[in-house]
């Protein structure tokens, strides 16, 4: 366990590189792609989610294409 102290110099080193991670166009590109994935997938859920309030007996039919659209984006 660290001291305060020892956590306080950990998190001022740690801190020298947000800025580099920052402006690097790689870092920025994966963030990016992580954050459209996410977005996504999230969308997909919420469209099972709606399809099991208002559509129950079609839920395995709305899980199947979201499953599909999911297969043909890898």
């Amino acid at each position: 366990m660290l001291s305060a102290q020892e956590k306080q110099i950990v998190e001022e080193r740690l801190s020298m590189y947000d800025s580099l991670l920052d402006n690097d166009p790689e870092i920025k590109e994966r963030l990016t792609r992580a954050e459209a994935r996410a977005k996504l997938q999230g969308q997909q859920e919420a469209i099972v989610d709606m399809v099991e309030i208002r559509f129950p007996e079609l839920l395995e039919l709305a899980r199947q294409h979201v499953s599909q659209l999911n297969d043909s984006k890898e």
